[in-house]
């Protein structure tokens, strides 16, 4: 920073000069050399100088998220900040013109544009044929022509509003369906295991039918109730296949209880099939219903109840409902 309040000034008042003769193509661009032998001459030390220069890129840096974050205002003060300390900062003064121009669009007020086309003249002037400056002077024609017929300008902005709006309302209608039907596939997917499960069981209770057949008396009596459940569970659609599943797995302990008491190898090699069944259910079950879970819970909430998708039902699971 200058040493002295004096030497600042001093340096400030000489850029003005500068500034205002950018706007007189009589006098000669002084080079950035030029700038800084003037600042040394006004009794800054070049270490000041150059943090002067630092300062003069903070302001354009801030600028520029300024602009990015459509706060043309402050972008505006920021790059008129920047080219306040560094009169030669042709981007800065690109991107001031630009601020003018927004301001200029939404506030729908002509001076604003002149300010555009003043800063545009002046960058040109520091970069010749800068192609963003030239593309720049193009969109300004094109929208002040536009601006010329203020009614009309009127229903476009109400008209993009309009579109805008809807285009949020179908971008979140669409992600929130998406996410339901991410979550429903999710439980269709647990439902699909949890089915394969049963299944395996189905399988092995075919097995222990057929050991059953083999004069097996003395668990006939377990038996018959465990074929009959099964049974119910696939031939009788109005019975509560939930609850039949729920007594047969209790059977079906109660059959590998039996087994334990046993010396045979093959009811030991059947008890552990039952077991190992009962456990998979049990453990596909809990994962269904975590899955049911977070479906309901999401189509439950706003907004996404508005979209109308039922719940689930879980899964009863012993003598509980998760």
């Amino acid at each position: 920073m200058p040493s002295t309040d004096h030497v600042l000034e001093a340096y400030i008042k000489k850029l003005m000069e500068i500034d205002m003769g950018l706007d007189d193509h009589s006098l000669p661009l002084l080079s950035d050399k030029q700038l800084e032998e003037i600042a040394l001459n006004s009794g800054m030390t070049a270490d000041e100088y150059h943090a002067f220069l630092a300062q003069a890129h903070r302001h354009f840096t801030d600028g520029k998220k300024h602009l990015e974050l459509y706060n043309y205002e402050s972008a505006k003060e920021a790059f008129h900040q920047c080219i306040s300390k560094f009169p030669n900062h042709y981007e800065a003064t690109y991107l001031l013109a630009k601020s003018y121009f927004h301001l200029g669009l939404l506030q729908q007020d002509k001076s604003f544009f002149d300010h555009c086309d003043l800063y545009i003249q002046r960058c040109l002037r520091l970069k010749p044929s800068y192609a963003p400056a030239i593309e720049l002077i193009a969109l300004k024609q094109h929208e002040l022509k536009s601006i010329s017929n203020s009614g009309r300008t009127k229903k476009r902005i109400v008209l993009i509003a309009a579109l805008t709006f809807v285009a949020i309302i179908g971008i979140s209608y669409f992600n929130i369906n998406n996410t339901i039907l991410e979550l429903e596939e999710n439980v269709n997917s647990a439902q699909a295991q949890l089915e394969a499960v049963y299944q395996r069981q189905s399988d092995l209770i075919q097995r222990i039918e057929q050991f059953g057949s083999n004069d097996n008396t003395r668990y006939q009596e377990q038996l018959t109730h465990v074929m009959l459940i099964h049974q119910s569970i696939y031939t009788d659609k109005n019975t509560n296949n939930n609850q039949l599943r729920v007594e047969l797995g209790k059977q079906l302990s109660e059959l590998a209880a039996q087994f334990t008491e046993s010396q045979d190898n093959d009811l030991a090699i059947i008890r552990d099939e039952i077991e190992g069944s009962i456990n998979r259910i049990y453990v596909e079950q809990r994962n269904y219903n975590k899955t049911v879970r977070a479906h309901n819970q999401t189509v439950q909430k706003f907004p996404h109840s508005l979209l109308g998708y039922s719940k689930k039902e879980y899964i009863k699971n012993g003598n509980t409902t998760k």
